[in-house]
């Protein structure tokens, strides 16, 4: 589940912190009587928050890549049924 929804939220991330920022600014501009900017979607710099969600994203599997993994040399097994009728998932041998 974790792999799953952490390249979606590292995709959306930049914008959520970009309309908490814009909320924050209309609200101190309304409480101190400056003028109100517009609102967080017509100023947006949409370019910026899609690179930095996919350069995020892009950090995160290459980490994944290099921390995760199976030691070198091992081989995948694949899912098998046993005489049971039970289905063994697969996994990764690792030679001894």
């Amino acid at each position: 589940m974790v792999r799953t929804l952490c390249p979606f939220l590292l995709v959306v991330l930049p914008t959520l912190l970009y309309v908490a920022y814009s909320l924050w600014r209309q609200w101190v501009a309304a409480t101190t009587g400056r003028p109100v900017p517009p609102p967080w979607w017509q100023t947006a710099p949409w370019p910026w928050l899609v690179a930095i969600g996919v350069l995020l994203v892009a950090a995160m599997l290459v980490t994944w890549t290099m921390i995760g993994g199976v030691p070198g040399g091992g081989s995948y097994q694949p899912p098998q049924m046993t005489p049971e009728g039970r289905v063994e998932p697969g996994d990764f041998a690792i030679p001894e």
